[in-house]
């Protein structure tokens, strides 16, 4: 099982980003949760009361930025 896809240049990309985030000034962790229902994310669980952890779809990352700050993480088992 692969994580990443071909695009229509050839190239390839994550399918998924495992990332953290974090509420930006004025925005909360919950507002991030109903984001990332909305955005498709799968794993998401919240890893302390500042942060959440998610596999997003990389395309989602531009609205997920307008209310956190995110941190992408290299997958498990990948060099």
């Amino acid at each position: 099982m692969s994580l990443m896809s071909e695009t229509p240049q050839g190239k390839e990309s994550p399918s998924r980003l495992h990332v953290v985030l974090e509420p930006r000034a004025d925005h909360t962790l919950q507002e991030i949760l109903f984001a990332l229902e909305q955005a498709g994310a799968a794993e998401i669980d919240q890893i302390s009361t500042k942060f959440v952890s998610a596999e997003i779809p990389p395309i989602s990352v531009p609205s997920l930025e307008k209310i956190a700050f995110i941190e992408t993480k290299k997958p498990y088992g990948l060099a």
